[in-house]
């Protein structure tokens, strides 16, 4: 999971650019990357920076990157370890100039494509799968002399996996804007003052005044340029198949889901999702005798508000969040995970003291979140603790961008769900909502989704 942004010929572009990354920091924090465009000298800056904090646009390479064009990204590691070598955009140089890359997603086929790369002469330096889409398309552009729209889609068709990007090339006056032929990963278009925004959610849009037009479809290439925006290129669709884990926890609550349904489309908040799964899941699996529903902050609070109304049980925030520990799911390693997730979360004991509580959370992946609320919630006094996931068991793991590659870290992989109350502290009950059901409310909202993880039936 990573996120980007892309402007073109905004006078603003710069600042844009690094507001719409900062409020989409909840996608990673790894890394952040900017490269520009700059039309006059032919040229691309590129500047990098490792940990993404409030600090890093006060830095001289990041106040002195000027452009016509830009392009950001940031990063939470999914190909390739956390370094600067694999911070994003990559570029790739040759004889016809620089190209500059920034993508979200993941590649499924990255060693046969270094293989190829590699008979061909172009090198790949760093281990991140962004910098093989940039020697690709820049292949077809050396030595196949293809169109910058004719390489993307050449280098599309070769990929398998997951790709929203945007690139720029120092030659051409133009920023272009592609994603794969199932549309995995977000990838949206808006406008702000009559010039072109592209952003991984609306939020980005929301933060600097623009608005949201469309997504981009799956299999499409588009030239944003002074002339507007054209569609360059497609490449075959299979139709679409959106992360649905995008509904249920990466993507803010207040940004907005455009679903095709029924030869239309609608937009829906996340909030709203997220909460119809609470409803689904109070249905399911109610609690008997509860005196108190608290959300797992902060992702959780849609849900838990939907399960208490549903139940007609009260609603407290009893487990406070320190927000600039930042999403311990991203932390890879069990005991920095383990650590951060003891130091993010204080529990209000007067709240929970001597009271039947539900806990209520957007998923429940590696548990260690869960084990952790467990203990803390038992350590203030509570009562009785049951537990309740808005997200189905997560029993496959996912190579279209998420890092849960690791098979032994998913935990209802190969455990029942007596095992796994036991592994997060003996909670009275703990119980997910149905894989049918999950699905069943995001199809209410429209239709082109991938429950891989959840059911194991991988996109073709």
């Amino acid at each position: 999971m990573c996120g980007i942004v892309g402007l073109y010929g905004h006078e603003s572009a710069r600042l844009f650019c690094y507001q719409a990354l900062w409020s989409i920091r909840h996608r990673g924090k790894g890394s952040i990357g900017v490269a520009a465009l700059h039309v006059a000298s032919n040229t691309i800056t590129i500047a990098k920076q490792l940990d993404f904090t409030d600090k890093v646009f006060q830095s001289e390479n990041f106040l002195e990157i000027e452009g016509k064009a830009f392009i950001g990204h940031i990063r939470w590691p999914t190909q390739g370890k956390k370094s600067k070598r694999n911070a994003q955009p990559h570029y790739t140089q040759g004889s016809r100039g620089r190209i500059a890359v920034a993508s979200n997603g993941d590649v499924r086929n990255l060693d046969k494509l270094r293989k190829f790369l590699d008979e061909h002469e172009i090198r790949v330096y760093s281990s991140n799968d962004a910098e093989v889409i940039s020697g690709l398309i820049y292949y077809f552009i050396d030595q196949k002399q293809k169109t910058i729209a004719e390489a993307i889609a050449e280098m599309l068709k070769m990929v398998n996996g997951a790709i929203s990007a945007v690139f720029m090339a120092d030659w051409e006056d133009a920023l272009y804007v592609f994603r794969d032929s199932h549309g995995f990963r977000p990838l949206l278009v808006g406008v702000v003052d009559n010039r072109y925004m592209i952003a991984s959610e609306t939020c980005q849009f929301d933060k600097v005044g623009a608005r949201f037009m469309r997504e981009v479809d799956p299999g499409e290439i588009i030239k944003i340029s002074d002339e507007g925006l054209q569609v360059a290129a497609r490449v075959k669709s299979t139709g679409r198949h959106f992360c649905s884990f995008e509904y249920s926890y990466f993507q803010r609550p207040d940004s907005i889901i455009q679903t095709p349904n029924g030869g239309a489309t609608r937009e829906v908040s996340n909030y709203t999702i997220r909460k119809e799964l609470g409803v689904q899941t109070a249905r399911e699996f109610p609690v008997i005798n509860c005196d108190l529903v608290i959300p797992s902050p902060r992702s959780g609070i849609p849900a838990a508000i939907g399960f208490a109304q549903e139940l007609n049980i009260p609603y407290e925030e009893a487990i406070i969040s320190e927000g600039d520990i930042g999403r311990t799911f991203i932390e890879s390693n069990v005991k920095n995970r383990t650590a951060l997730a003891r130091k993010k979360y204080h529990i209000i004991e007067d709240i929970v003291r001597g009271k039947v509580v539900c806990v209520v959370d957007d998923s429940a992946v590696k548990l260690l979140t869960v084990s952790t609320l467990m203990t803390l919630l038992f350590e203030a006094g509570a009562k009785a603790i049951h537990f309740r996931s808005a997200a189905p068991m997560y029993k496959n793991p996912c190579y279209y961008g998420v890092e849960t590659k690791i098979i032994h870290m998913l935990a209802a992989r190969d455990k029942t769900l007596e095992e796994m109350r036991r592994i997060v502290g003996s909670p009275d009950s703990l119980q997910f909502i149905s894989a049918t059901g999950f699905r069943q409310v995001c199809e209410k909202f429209g239709t082109g989704f991938c429950f891989a993880c959840f059911d194991g039936n991988y996109p073709e």
